[in-house]
């Protein structure tokens, strides 16, 4: 196999095994029932909650059994909460278990979280391009030309 055709199986193999693993690990969450705040208000007052992890306004958690009519078998859910004082001692009333989450992250992670996407490209292109120039073939160096310049009254 020639020297170029093999870089460019191993670049595709990358960005094949890039798509796999992003695909894999970060698109692949199993979905979760979105519950209405008076749906969820209404099984906390059935007893069919289980637990709730309760993050700013964000709430998820477990029904003790799946609600049909939301569609699904999952026994899991998510909510928003408006500012309600008496969802808490509502749900210790009725015996749910209560985590509270405070997310701690920085700005920072969160910023270079999104940028590692474009950092690999820009390294994928970097290296196609190396490639690319490397060599005796000279793909892009198209701009240059070696023909000189003839004139009448100079000799050949």
């Amino acid at each position: 196999m020639g020297k170029h055709v093999r870089s460019i199986v191993i670049v595709v193999f990358i960005f094949i095994a890039v798509i796999f693993l992003v695909d894999k690990l970060v698109l692949n969450q199993p979905p979760v029932a979105k519950l209405a705040y008076s749906d969820f208000y209404a099984a906390v007052e059935d007893g069919n909650v289980k637990s709730v992890t309760i993050s700013n306004h964000d709430i998820a958690g477990q029904l003790n059994h799946a609600i049909p009519s939301i569609g699904g078998t999952d026994p899991r859910f998510t909510t928003s909460a408006p500012d309600d004082p008496t969802l808490v001692p509502d749900l210790l009333k009725h015996k749910v278990e209560i985590t509270n989450d405070n997310p701690q992250t920085t700005p920072f992670i969160g910023m270079l979280v999104q940028l590692v996407p474009f950092a690999l490209m820009a390294l994928l292109l970097l290296f196609i391009l190396r490639q690319a120039q490397s060599g005796g073939s000279q793909a892009l160096s198209f701009g240059r030309s070696r023909a000189k310049l003839l004139s009448e009254n100079r000799p050949k």
